[in-house]
């Protein structure tokens, strides 16, 4: 009886394969997550001031989608990481980083503050332990420049809580993945 029931069972299985390779077929492009890489900066903050605007990068496509991808659609912004450098015992009060096609024509991203000592930890929207505050049209821009494969302008600014030493500056990296065809 055994035997009998595993013959039925195979020839049933064989069935449904045979059947299922006749209904599916792949037609569709394969399509994965790829990695944005390189949407990050190094700005350098002058001494003495109290409000800072390091300045504006511009990332084109080339530098941040490897060309041996086409992207297909659909993307999502992963993460993004505040990180400070050199001593400084004061805050920073209202840290932005904004993105758009041109400097004319930004959006917040994100927007920050806390001790400075705390950012000498790398702070992210995942994990962090000061004020981070994502703004939504900010990820649209980016997800729609992405996706465009169009120049992506940073720009990052904001104050501090008292005039700004010597040797500081402010990492900033911003993590995303987009749909693409290899």
């Amino acid at each position: 009886m055994r035997a009998r029931l595993i013959k039925t069972a195979l020839v049933a299985l064989v069935a449904m394969s045979g059947l299922g390779a006749s209904c599916f077929s792949i037609t569709d492009p394969f399509v994965v997550s790829v990695n944005v890489k390189d949407i990050k900066n190094v700005y350098t903050v002058t001494p003495g001031t109290v409000n800072f605007d390091p300045g504006c990068i511009t990332k084109n496509s080339s530098d941040y989608i490897d060309d041996q991808f086409e992207v297909a659609g659909g993307g999502r912004l992963v993460d993004v990481i505040v990180k400070t450098n050199g001593t400084y015992n004061g805050n920073i009060v209202g840290g932005q980083v904004r993105i758009g096609p041109t400097q004319g024509n930004l959006q917040t991203l994100v927007t920050y503050s806390g001790p400075w000592t705390a950012f000498n930890t790398p702070q992210s929207l995942i994990q962090n332990n000061v004020t981070m505050t994502l703004d939504a049209g900010g990820v649209n821009t980016l997800l729609n420049l992405i996706q465009n494969q169009a120049a992506i302008v940073i720009c990052h600014g904001g104050a501090f809580s008292q005039a700004a030493g010597t040797g500081m500056t402010i990492d900033v990296g911003i993590f995303a993945q987009v749909n693409a065809t290899p």
